[in-house]
């Protein structure tokens, strides 16, 4: 990949330009209930070129790897017309590195069927307590390789694996509805879900021990929150607002 992205640049004049280029291939697994939701592969794929030249700056999004040398002079061409003030980028050491994911086990190298096999038993385990009304479980592992690259000769190639695992149990008792979640994930690769048995059953306890709770009344009280439920409300409240994302 290094000597393609190389040479590809090499055949395009700009002041500084820039590929950065990203392949992600991810295995799913969703039960819903008793039911087999999806299960399968799927790949993505896509990156995006900036250019600089007479002072203007371009950018050109692709996913079509084979016609990069296209899209480089394309960007190129769109900074050109653009102009603009002449800038000096500051100076920056060039880089050379190659990351590979650090993982005891790969989940490339377990087989589809042995995953299923494992999100199933945990799914039943999920559907085995008296009240449980239903369940839902996710899977997933994520490998991606990430492609950096500039004219000043730095080049960054970085790979992670990411494997995770979130099972619900919901319990029902006339019109009284509760659920109780369990989720773990990381990129300390497949063994992260494995042997998690008891987790599936703690989660099935901990929703049928909630159908005998007292549920509270409203008022203001004085709480204590759960640190990582805390931290999603801060995002949901002010990180979306703050990024403007319906903008």
């Amino acid at each position: 990949m290094k000597s393609f992205l190389s040479s590809c640049l090499k055949r395009v004049k700009a002041d500084y330009l820039e590929i950065r280029y990203e392949e992600v291939r991810v295995v799913a697994i969703h039960y819903v209930g008793k039911e087999l939701e999806a299960i399968g592969e799927s790949y993505e794929k896509g990156g995006g070129i900036r250019a600089k030249s007479r002072g203007g700056w371009s950018f050109i999004c692709f996913n079509d790897l084979s016609r990069l040398r296209d899209y480089l002079e394309l960007a190129t061409k769109g900074a050109y017309l653009i102009k603009g003030e002449e800038i000096e980028l500051a100076s920056l050491p060039i880089q050379n590195e190659v990351i590979s994911a650090q993982v005891e086990l790969d989940p490339a190298d377990i087989s589809l069927e042995e995953k299923y096999l494992l999100c199933s038993h945990y799914n039943k385990i999920l559907l085995s307590g008296k009240e449980i009304q239903t369940s839902a479980l996710r899977y997933a592992d994520i490998h991606t390789t990430k492609y950096f690259i500039n004219s000043e000769g730095t080049y960054i190639e970085q790979e992670r694996i990411d494997t995770v695992l979130g099972m619900r149990a919901i319990a029902r008792r006339g019109d009284n509805i509760q659920s109780a979640h369990m989720g773990i994930g990381g990129v300390g690769g497949y063994g992260l879900v494995k042997g998690k048995a008891d987790k599936a059953k703690e989660t099935v306890r901990r929703a049928q021990d909630l159908l005998d709770t007292e549920p509270a009344k409203g008022g203001k009280y004085t709480i204590i929150v759960d640190p990582e439920l805390s931290g999603v409300f801060a995002h949901e409240a002010f990180g979306h607002l703050s990024e403007a994302d319906s903008l």
